[in-house]
């Protein structure tokens, strides 16, 4: 069994490693507002390709109960605010095009998912612990690039990219 679910990582992680590669690569030249915004992306796409791949592997291992060691997030105190209007509607954005992705396709995810899960007879497979669910994908991804703290807008810009990618793929 764990035989069979590494090979799935590591296609999937390279993969998904090339797609991220490619959202970073194409929403650089769309980010709008501030040039910061991009210089931070493209100085640092190595650094969020590396996040990405480990919140990746992170999912999977976790999944095969394997000890997972994960970065602490440190909060700034001095910035820290309640949710802006701006980053509801980034949320909200997310989980519909989260909800999107799944249910375009459904059939194969539930297949997937089904097949899956019988290699994991005591566990519970669902949207929260299937580490290639979209909403695991968007998590993984959001993560590697909340260090950058880029503006609402431009982080939607990346989202939806990533949201075009990772559906096309």
């Amino acid at each position: 069994m764990s035989d069979i679910v590494d090979k799935i990582q590591k296609a999937a992680v390279h993969r998904l490693n090339q797609m991220a590669q490619q959202v970073i690569d194409d929403t650089g030249r769309q980010i709008i507002d501030s040039i910061e915004d991009f210089k931070a992306l493209s100085e640092q796409s190595n650094e969020i390709l590396m996040r990405f791949m480990t919140n990746l592997n992170n999912n999977f291992d976790e999944l095969m109960g394997r000890e997972v060691t994960e970065e602490q997030t440190i909060f700034n105190f001095e910035t820290l605010s309640l949710v802006q209007e701006e980053e509801l509607d980034l949320i909200v954005a997310l989980e519909g095009m989260v909800n999107a992705a799944r249910n375009e396709h459904l059939a194969v995810y539930i297949g997937f998912n089904t097949r899956l899960s019988s290699l994991f007879p005591r566990k519970r497979l669902d949207e929260s612990t299937n580490p290639l669910d979209p909403n695991q994908l968007a998590s993984a991804f959001l993560e590697a690039l909340r260090p950058l703290e880029l503006d609402p807008q431009n982080s939607l810009t990346v989202y939806r990219a990533s949201n075009r990618c990772f559906d096309d793929g």
